[in-house]
């Protein structure tokens, strides 16, 4: 989005283009690169902050959106501009080379990175594990696969929960038209519809 003469934002042809095309191929999850780059507007501004997050979920309303951003120049911040980012986002994860709870400091006199390792942090949502560890190879993020025994098991039953999630999430969204919230209160509680659907295994796993 880009603003125009009196400073309202508007959609760029290139949004229309993406939109059309990401319904052709009916895309799962689309994922936009960056936030600094798509929104031309005044990131502290809240109210063109929420119009343009609105606006990049109606691309594809079944889409999972993806939207990175660079963290913020102050010692320790994880995001930049208004808070309107955070409360816009359904979910925020945080990618650093630094553990969760590591000092802000724990690094080389540089600044840089230490390690290889790298940590992705779950910072705003219900639906995803605590934290997973990556390692770095050659510019590539590997997940580090579990180690223990107890870990295997883990990871697989994690997997398995969550293809039957996804395949109950896009019977509610595709083949019932309903749009599942994460409100605990709502009618639509994304867990709740999805026990009324009775998949297989849906009530143990969920």
């Amino acid at each position: 989005m880009e603003p125009i003469l009196g400073g309202r934002l508007v959609r760029t042809p290139v949004y229309e283009e993406l939109r059309e095309q990401a319904n052709d191929y009916r895309a799962d999850v689309i994922m936009l690169d960056n936030a600094a780059r798509l929104f031309a507007g005044k990131e502290n501004d809240r109210g063109r902050v929420m119009r343009f997050v609105v606006t990049l979920n109606a691309i594809r309303p079944t889409a999972g959106t993806l939207l990175t951003a660079h963290p913020g120049r102050a010692v320790g911040s994880e995001f930049s501009g208004s808070s309107a980012w955070e409360n816009a986002a359904r979910a925020r994860m945080c990618l650093s080379d630094r553990e969760p709870d590591a000092k802000i400091f724990d690094r080389d006199g540089e600044g840089a990175p230490t390690s290889d390792r790298r940590y992705l942090a779950k910072r705003k949502t219900n639906s995803a594990r605590d934290l997973r560890t990556f390692s770095c190879e050659n510019g590539v993020l590997v997940p580090e696969q579990a180690t223990s025994e107890y870990d295997v098991v883990y990871a697989m039953s994690n997997q398995r929960d969550e293809r039957i999630v996804l395949d109950g999430f896009k019977e509610l969204i595709n083949g019932r038209n309903q749009q599942p919230t994460d409100g605990d209160s709502s009618p639509n509680n994304l867990p709740k519809l999805l026990l009324q659907l009775k998949l297989p295994n849906l009530k143990r796993s969920v």
